[in-house]
């Protein structure tokens, strides 16, 4: 394997990795948000997913941080706000295991401290267990809406990262096959929404794209599924980018009918596709 072709796989695994943990943190927020409390174990399996994130984001990113003028480029203000999630989500895990932990004990210590005499240290510890646990009730919310704010900056500069790579096909694709975890993270339609955001051609050049690119590499199926779904969103674009991936579909969906590529549901769907390309005027 090339050294470019090791960069575009931890690039992928990377975007995966990213998207799968914030997904997870969405989850926990919106179940706090609802009852006022996070699962410990899952925001302590997260530290670890955010420690190897934080990694490997520094092994991608930081063997060229600044571009030539010594500024911070967006690989390296991604990274910076990895790092910021890390340890600022450790904090947020510190406040949740005290109120986990301790926050019961103290008050039964407390209780029971109304029934008798306490010596002189045991009054201590009681204003020290009363003051941090008040601490962490009053900080945990606030510190849970910083990472969260964190989240969505990091998810806003993948999105400019994508951007600058959006001609990469491993990209393309592997954001395509994981599509279903986008739509954790931007609702319905999440693929489609990332790639307006990433293509001047809209979700019609990020799935016609992502179809080429699994049509060259002899996934046939796949790739009719996603010329369909290219077909979905031609009314959104301007003209030239519309002719210009009617046409590209055009010719690879040609292809694919005259070598009969791709089970019978591939054909099917081709079918559908050419009598749309077919009818769209300007063809050829």
């Amino acid at each position: 394997m090339t050294t470019m072709a090791r960069k575009d796989s931890s690039l992928c695994e990377l975007l995966m990795d990213f998207y799968r943990v914030t997904s997870a943190f969405e989850k926990e927020y919106a179940r706090f948000k609802e009852n006022g409390e996070f699962a410990f174990p899952v925001m302590d399996a997260m530290e670890v997913d955010l420690f190897h994130l934080k990694n490997a984001t520094h092994g991608i990113f930081r063997e060229d941080t600044h571009d030539h003028e010594g500024g911070v480029n967006a690989e390296d203000l991604f990274d910076l706000v990895i790092g910021s999630i890390f340890h600022e989500a450790l904090h947020l895990k510190e406040y949740i295991y005290t109120l986990v932990t301790y926050e019961s004990r103290y008050r039964l210590f407390e209780k029971q401290a109304g029934s008798r005499k306490l010596a002189e240290h045991e009054r201590d510890f009681l204003r020290y267990g009363k003051e941090i646990v008040r601490e962490a009730r009053e900080n945990m919310p606030v510190k849970a809406d910083e990472v969260r704010d964190l989240f969505r900056d990091a998810t806003r500069q993948m999105e400019v990262i994508l951007a600058q790579h959006r001609g990469n096909e491993r990209v393309i694709r592997v954001l395509y096959v994981e599509r279903e975890l986008l739509e954790l993270i931007y609702g319905e339609n999440g693929l489609a929404r990332v790639y307006e955001m990433i293509f001047p051609g809209g979700a019609l050049e990020g799935y016609a794209r992502a179809g080429s690119s699994f049509h060259k590499s002899g996934f046939y199926n796949e790739a009719a599924e996603a010329y369909a779904l290219a077909l979905e969103h031609g009314a959104h674009v301007s003209k030239t980018q519309r002719r210009r991936w009617f046409g590209e579909m055009r010719k690879r969906a040609d292809a694919m009918t005259r070598k009969k590529q791709g089970g019978a549901g591939a054909r099917s769907v081709l079918r559908k596709v050419k009598r749309l390309l077919d009818a769209e005027p300007g063809k050829g």
